[in-house]
């Protein structure tokens, strides 16, 4: 919908596929609620939850460029969750464009 307005967008959220999210999930089996996450499934602010995965298919399914990539780990230090992002990022930023 941004793009329909616009050529550029910037887009962030947070990462469901991060680790310690996934490991309430297994261990916990319920939804995770983490530092950047700590609302109850059923009351979050946030409308669609996703991993950095599944943006990243949306966005080749809807023929949207990702020109920028910015994941964070929730540290000053974001080395490793920039190669492996859906796992180690909390949080991602994202500008995207019209392809």
């Amino acid at each position: 919908e941004m793009l329909r307005v616009a050529n550029k967008g910037v887009i962030s959220f947070i990462n469901l596929g991060h680790y310690k999210a996934r490991m309430q999930l297994f261990f916990g089996g319920r939804m995770p609620r983490t530092k950047t996450l700590p609302y109850h499934w059923y009351d979050t602010p946030n409308i669609h939850l996703a991993t950095i995965y599944d943006f990243r298919e949306l966005c080749a399914e809807k023929n949207i460029d990702i020109t920028h990539e910015i994941p964070l780990s929730g540290s000053d230090n974001n080395t490793l969750a920039s190669l492996w992002a859906n796992l180690l990022a909390s949080t991602c930023i994202f500008v995207i464009k019209k392809a």
